[in-house]
């Protein structure tokens, strides 16, 4: 199910824009703009895309797992203040 991406909480929509031409540079996404009004884009994944399904499900899997950890270290990095 394809969702639209309006904003994403924590970044730009400048940021968000080079991220997904990047990735469309580097073919893992392709970019159609719509003819509606107002003109809208939608990104599909590609088939290059679609082979990063195995290491990010990986990646999603570790963070599951490791979250804990992962907070507790931030907690232990905030709490040193800065230097």
């Amino acid at each position: 199910m394809q969702r639209p991406i309006a904003s994403i909480d924590g970044i730009s929509q400048k940021t968000l824009t080079q991220c997904l031409r990047r990735l469309e540079r580097n073919g893992v996404l392709e970019r159609a703009v719509l003819d509606t009004a107002p003109i809208g884009v939608e990104y599909t994944i590609t088939p290059l895309g679609y082979t990063l399904e195995v290491p990010f499900k990986a990646l999603n899997d570790w963070a599951a797992a490791y979250l804990p950890e992962v907070e507790e270290a931030q907690h232990r990095f905030d709490s040193r203040g800065t230097s």
